[in-house]
């Protein structure tokens, strides 16, 4: 479990040394993940993607892809490939840690190591028994042996799908309550499935509620988000208990959170991801903060933030992307020159030689009249 501090940005407005000072801090409170996401499964579908470029580094016999900054020597991404076009060792040298992957005869993904840097990060191994089922996690790093860290396992009754999960606290991580998480998935209709996650502490209370579904259509999925089980009505929020006992006898609201759209062919062509609150959210509020001798105010408003994101492929005739666009919406008002900055419209193209490999893609400048990021891809054969 981690807890994650999103980023603020704050303004201050300098006063008189003979006057009182003000500050304004626009600001997002520490959110600590749910279990949910510290659960280790491994994926066994490649996205679509993923499986055509698969399909072309086995043709090509691939053995390793570099990619570099044209012009510059230094490696900014390094990939090792088997025969058949799997991934087993991916690392980005100034982006956190190197994964390696291992792959059965059947290119199933069956275990996955974060291997650790020394002093900055801890890892992970993942390993997954297709006959039993069981994902099995170590952390990597704490001691000199690995520590067992979960274990989950999958069952399949009727059309429900039932994934119990076991954690074991780790050194600096005991006083976390939660010990078990429970995930069921089920048909709501035809096209719909929910999917419910309830984490649980030693006692077997339930500690953390959280609902989602998605909907899928010629198998693709079209839409996904969370399900609301909070009343309309303003006031305290329920916790977890509560939560449980209430999806049992109300029908929740999903609140959509992403929406997907595909072209003639099935490839994905644009998706939108939306962080608007279920309507059930109370809004933030503002608060004041003063001295006592009246030294300094501070006054704490939610911070508008990033409303959406919206991204958009195009694809040449062999349903590779040749150019990717990303445009952000942001709360009304928003005038703040870092958040303009960070949160503006931006695209990378794509090129590709004659048997679809990647040679090289070109990404738009990080600021107005900046120079486009130009990267060069480089293979070796088996």
């Amino acid at each position: 479990m981690a807890s994650l501090l999103l980023p603020h940005i704050a303004r201050s407005q300098a006063a008189p040394a003979t006057q009182s000072k003000t500050e304004t801090v626009l600001m997002s409170a520490p959110l600590h993940l749910p279990l949910l996401y510290s659960l280790n499964v491994l994926p066994q579908h490649l996205s679509a993607d993923d499986s055509l470029a698969r399909l072309h580094y086995a043709r090509r016999r691939v053995k390793t892809v570099v990619l570099t900054r044209a012009g510059q020597l230094d490696t900014t991404e390094y990939t090792e490939l088997d025969r058949r076009g799997n991934t087993t060792l991916l690392a980005k040298p100034y982006f956190g840690q190197p994964v390696r992957q291992r792959f059965d005869g059947s290119s199933r993904l069956v275990e996955v190591t974060r291997v650790p840097k020394a002093g900055e990060y801890l890892g992970s191994q993942t390993v997954y028994e297709p006959v039993r089922q069981l994902y099995t996690s170590y952390a990597l790093g704490i001691l000199d042996q690995p520590l067992l860290w979960q274990q989950s396992h999958r069952t399949r009754r009727g059309d429900t799908l039932t994934m119990d999960a076991n954690f074991q606290p780790l050194p600096g991580m005991e006083d976390e309550k939660s010990r078990r998480l429970l995930l069921r998935s089920y048909p709501l209709g035809r096209d719909t499935t929910c999917s419910v996650a309830i984490a649980y502490d030693a006692a077997d209370t339930p500690t953390e509620f959280l609902a989602s579904y998605t909907v899928r259509r010629a198998g693709r999925v079209v839409e996904n988000g969370t399900m609301d089980f909070q009343p309309v009505a303003l006031g305290t929020p329920l916790t977890a208990p509560e939560l449980l006992r209430a999806s049992r006898t109300r029908r929740g609201r999903p609140v959509p959170r992403t929406r997907n759209t595909y072209d003639a062919k099935g490839g994905l062509i644009e998706t939108a991801t939306y962080f608007t609150p279920a309507p059930s959210t109370a809004p933030e509020k503002e608060v004041k903060s003063r001295a006592a001798d009246g030294s300094w105010t501070l006054t704490s408003k939610p911070a508008t933030g990033v409303l959406g994101y919206t991204r958009r492929y195009v694809r040449n005739p062999a349903g590779l992307v040749k150019r990717e666009e990303r445009t952000y919406q942001l709360g009304p008002g928003t005038t703040d020159d870092t958040t303009l900055r960070m949160f503006r419209s931006s695209a990378t193209d794509y090129e590709y030689d004659a048997h679809g490999l990647l040679l090289r893609k070109t990404e738009s400048p990080n600021q107005p009249g900046g120079q486009p990021l130009v990267s060069e891809v480089r293979y070796t054969y088996y």
